[in-house]
């Protein structure tokens, strides 16, 4: 869970925060539960916690150094 004062990203910046292109990748990233869900904000209006983000970027660093 996010704290209440922390930055929420859009999906436009979380996209060209992970490089992915496509917002269609990233939803089914989500899908698939391989990427963090987002919070809806307001009605329609859906952001992400940029600790998540930036937990989840880790993660894929982590996991890559142990695949090397």
């Amino acid at each position: 869970m996010h704290h209440p004062n922390e930055k929420m990203l859009p999906a436009q910046e979380v996209l060209q925060t992970v490089g992915i292109r496509s917002l269609t990748t990233l939803r089914e990233m989500i899908r698939r539960d391989d990427f963090p869900k987002p919070y809806e904000i307001t009605r329609g209006k859906r952001h992400w916690a940029m600790s998540e983000i930036q937990a989840w970027l880790q993660q894929r660093m982590a996991d890559q150094r142990r695949e090397d």
